[in-house]
């Protein structure tokens, strides 16, 4: 089972409001991801969404993280965040 940062709402707000753009690309398919995200109260935050439907091959292959960098218009090799 997967529990939620109780703080991550409000991070993700401050960091939204702040002008950092947002997205997540895990490996999850796109009904679970909706999951997860509603549980964690973070949906709405988010500016980009990928799943592991939305690309040819999941983890540890990058497309989950170029196909979010696309949407963002962001270079590869621009500043980017992972876990």
């Amino acid at each position: 089972m997967v529990r939620p940062f109780a703080a991550a709402p409000e991070l993700l707000g401050k960091l939204r409001d702040a002008g950092v753009k947002l997205a997540v690309a895990p490996s999850a398919k796109k009904d679970e991801l909706e999951v997860y995200l509603k549980g964690a109260a973070i949906a709405d935050l988010l500016d980009v969404t990928v799943s592991s439907e939305d690309v040819e091959q999941s983890k540890p292959a990058p497309d989950v993280f170029e196909v979010a960098l696309q949407k963002h218009k962001v270079p590869p090799n621009g500043p980017m965040a992972r876990s």
